[in-house]
């Protein structure tokens, strides 16, 4: 009983320090965070080799996963090895979240436990959000200059991940009030920190959850009793877009409408168009941070970069099942959504779904949680 215990108080831990290292005080303080990330790492390690989570490779899907990883370092070090430039954050990246997903899938938890890991975890990102809008804007507000905020894209996600959270866990219990108020909270975070992927995301979610929580009817009636409300604030209601979505953006212009990131990747595919061999692991592009996961691949590794084409649509494929047939009403099912935020943001930034750095880790672990409840005929853990 003590060893159950500590083995979910050490998992705790781990998910505090995660969000944690995302506040402005640590993430702005490079030496701290890297040290942090340290940490975290064998945290994450300790619990990969506790709960013996190299297990989850007898799964399938962890199997064809782990058989993409080996040969893409292997790879990579070949490519090393003749002095081409590789990222290896590129691959730490897609490791590290393989790692938390077999952790989750071998840890177990009743549905208590998980309900106290969300909310524990859901609680400290709302915290850093609101520690973010301070430290950079001073107040709880929205401003001009939030495309300013450094850490606004990667905070937003965690926000944006356990908002999909209070949504879907129980409204039931002592917990109801706190929940619907976590709910809210996100949900104006959400908006404030203007993480307009992840902002999207979240709305395809809501779409999703109302879909699948009510019937197509009650779905399109729902429509239909709204749409008046839509006709009659119209303007209003553009008027919130173009403060929350747009900013000071120019709606005629493409680039400027998503931020520099439209030639950012028109440029991509055109360096990739004339190195599409090796990219630019043997030749200088000087291209700018190309805001779109796949196209930022291509550009860097050229051909060789299939490995992380076939491990990104792995997910992908899975997760488009998944998301379209899972219970929604299910708290198990709250790792397959989180992951709707990091897969639609990749569209949009280089490092979704599986980075930056630890951003991706959580949502990751609840997936392997989902999976074991939904995989696996016999249970990965003694404690299930």
């Amino acid at each position: 009983m003590l060893k159950y215990k500590l083995r979910f108080i050490t998992l705790i831990t781990w998910l505090l320090l995660t969000v944690w290292a995302f506040f402005p005080s640590v993430i702005m303080n490079q030496r701290l965070y890297g040290r942090m990330r340290i940490v975290i790492y064998s945290l994450l390690l300790a619990l990969f080799l506790s709960e013996r989570a190299y297990r989850a490779i007898n799964e399938k899907f962890f199997a064809f996963i782990f058989k993409v990883l080996v040969f893409l370092g292997g790879m990579l070090l070949v490519f090393s090895a003749f002095n081409f430039r590789v990222s290896w954050p590129d691959y730490v990246n897609v490791f590290i979240v393989y790692l938390a997903m077999c952790v989750g899938y071998c840890f177990g938890m009743n549905k208590k436990q998980l309900k106290i890991s969300l909310f524990v975890y859901g609680a400290v990102a709302l915290i850093c959000g609101l520690n973010t809008l301070y430290f950079f804007v001073g107040s709880f507000s929205l401003t001009e200059y939030m495309n300013v905020i450094e850490t606004k894209n990667m905070t937003g996600q965690l926000v944006a991940t356990c908002s999909i959270a209070f949504t879907i866990i129980p409204m039931s219990g002592k917990m109801k009030i706190v929940k619907i108020a976590f709910l809210i909270f996100s949900i104006v975070l959400s908006f404030l920190l203007r993480c307009r992927a992840a902002m999207v995301a979240l709305i395809l979610f809501w779409l999703l959850y109302i879909w699948k929580k009510y019937n197509s009817k009650r779905f399109f009636f729902l429509l239909v009793m709204v749409l008046p409300f839509v006709i009659i604030y119209y303007s209003q209601i553009v008027s919130l877009f173009d403060k929350f979505f747009i900013g000071r953006l120019d709606y005629s212009d493409m680039d400027s409408l998503s931020t520099g990131r439209w030639h950012r990747n028109v440029e991509g595919i055109e360096f990739f168009l004339l190195h599409p061999i090796f990219g630019e692991m043997n030749t200088f592009s000087g291209l700018q941070n190309i805001h779109n996961y796949l196209l930022r691949r291509l550009a860097a590794y050229g051909v060789f970069s299939f490995p992380f084409f076939i491990i990104y649509f792995a997910y992908l494929f899975k997760l488009l099942r998944q998301w379209f047939n899972s219970n929604i009403s299910d708290i198990r099912s709250i790792g397959v959504f989180m992951l709707i935020i990091p897969f639609f943001t990749s569209l949009l930034e280089p490092l979704s779904p599986f980075g930056p750095g630890l951003v991706q880790i959580i949502p990751f672990f609840f997936y392997g949680n989902y999976l074991q409840s939904n995989l696996s005929k016999k249970p990965c853990n003694k404690y299930l």
